[in-house]
């Protein structure tokens, strides 16, 4: 019998995507550590894509000092500068001691 597959160490828990009256937008959530040792210097990357799937963007949020094990925490909200009219995708990843 399989086992099932490990939970990541650090993962997004809560996305809050909201938009502004100039059409560009922000980004923000949770990251929580499901890790047995804290976690240093964690941030999360949003990667923006046209409706080509071209990538026009890369953006880090402010980066979080450390996470406690099984401790969740809410990272800094991300701004677009790309409007999002221009953006059809987007990918949010998160990372630590980069």
């Amino acid at each position: 019998m399989p086992l099932p597959p490990e939970k990541p160490v650090l993962e997004i828990v809560d996305v809050s995507l909201m938009q502004g009256p100039g059409g560009e937008f922000w980004i923000g959530g949770k990251v929580r550590n499901n890790g047995l040792v804290e976690v240093f210097f964690v941030q999360t990357r949003l990667t923006l894509f046209d409706r080509f799937g071209k990538e026009l963007r890369v953006l880090n949020s402010a980066p979080i000092d450390k996470i406690d094990p099984g401790a969740t925490v809410e990272f800094n909200t991300i701004k677009s500068i790309f409007p999002s009219e221009n953006v059809a995708d987007y990918s949010l990843t998160v990372y630590a001691g980069e």
